[in-house]
């Protein structure tokens, strides 16, 4: 697709930007916009780089891209009543309060509003992805190597480690990202490596990627290069192969990987809506851990969201940001909000928008 937009970030929805940070401009496919206002959702996704969560979205037949700061966002979980954040030492939760939109919000054409209603402070534990569980905050804890839910007591309690892991201690043993859900419930893992000693995942990091069954606690696929992102939908189980830049799907009963497209970047975060993904881009910013993957390799890298046709494996609308966002972590799609706000903490509106019911 050879035409493009391009857009600078809204000032007002980005005013809580440090001073001397560098201003976020993208381009993308007119096409994106399309999609988007199609489907009738907004892309959200966290950057640990750059410190956001990141809200892009259709607004008077334009992409509007507004961010809130968090230190360190990584892994995101929208759910009807509000969505989870993982930073870098807490997990926010946050709610959903529409009803307050009118009143101190008249004059904008938001449809939702996200509060940040509390948080669970873990300490700096390598949260990557974040999810519910029967209405619980559950996070996979990288650092330690396991699953976790949040407490009020306790910085994480442990609920599920790999086999081959034998105790838990803050050694990063095997990088343990991210979980696929099923009916609600973790049911695969992926892993950097199936090691079990201090960052072990390093030495093979091309090629020791591993897929975990939950279930059995068995290790049923290993050769990925740093895998990323699994989503069980339409009962197969996609996976980024994010060193080799690939989308795919594992087939879990033969063992069995197949790449349906390979994308210009380190691939990171995967939305599923109808047969489109949208997939996370990312350069390879940080060299001693991501430089020497076949992706580094492979030329200029670009950081950004694609969109793949499930059935086709093309590429039918993108999103590259040129400055200010050098890769992503989460991408999520948030149902049935076509524009919708998130409160932050640089402004003066957090003191002031209330949610309470009245006596």
């Amino acid at each position: 697709m050879t035409t493009s937009n391009t857009n600078t970030a809204n000032t007002a929805d980005a005013a809580n930007a440090s001073a001397g940070e560098a201003p976020v401009t993208f381009v993308h496919s007119p096409s994106f916009a399309e999609l988007l206002d199609r489907l009738g959702v907004t892309l959200a996704l966290t950057t640990y780089q750059a410190g956001k969560l990141c809200f892009i979205s259709t607004y008077q037949n334009r992409l509007r891209l507004l961010m809130r700061t968090y230190n360190k966002a990584m892994g995101l979980f929208p759910h009807d009543q509000g969505m989870v954040l993982a930073t870098r030492n807490q997990i926010w939760s946050f709610v959903k309060a529409p009803q307050l939109l009118a009143a101190h919000y008249p004059d904008r054409d938001y449809d939702n509003l996200y509060l940040p209603q509390c948080s669970f402070v873990t300490g700096d534990v390598a949260a990557h992805d974040v999810f519910l569980v029967d209405g619980e905050i559950h996070l996979v804890n990288t650092l330690f190597s396991c699953l976790a839910r949040v407490s009020q007591t306790r910085s994480f309690v442990p609920t599920w480690k790999p086999s081959f892991i034998s105790r838990l201690a803050p050694e990063d043993r095997c990088h343990f990202n991210s979980v696929a859900l099923d009916s609600g419930k973790p049911r695969y893992a992926v892993a950097l490596g199936a090691t079990d000693y201090a960052a072990g995942w390093r030495a093979d990091k091309n090629n020791g990627g591993c897929a975990i069954d939950i279930a059995s606690n068995e290790v049923i696929y290993k050769g990925f290069a740093m895998p990323h992102s699994p989503r069980l939908y339409q009962r197969q189980l996609w996976v980024l192969n994010s060193g080799r830049g690939e989308l795919g799907t594992l087939d879990v009963q033969a063992g069995k990987w197949q790449s349906i497209v390979q994308l210009p970047g380190f691939l990171r975060g995967l939305g599923i809506w109808g047969w489109y993904a949208f997939v996370g881009l990312s350069k390879v910013r940080e060299k001693a851990t991501f430089g020497g993957t076949p992706i580094d390799n492979s030329g200029s890298l670009q950081c950004g969201v694609q969109v793949v046709n499930l059935k086709t494996g093309t590429v039918e609308a993108w999103l590259t940001f040129d400055t200010g966002i050098e890769e992503i972590y989460d991408v999520q799609l948030i149902n049935g909000c076509r524009h919708p706000f998130v409160l932050g903490f640089q402004k003066e509106d957090i003191n002031r928008v209330f949610n309470y019911q009245n006596l």
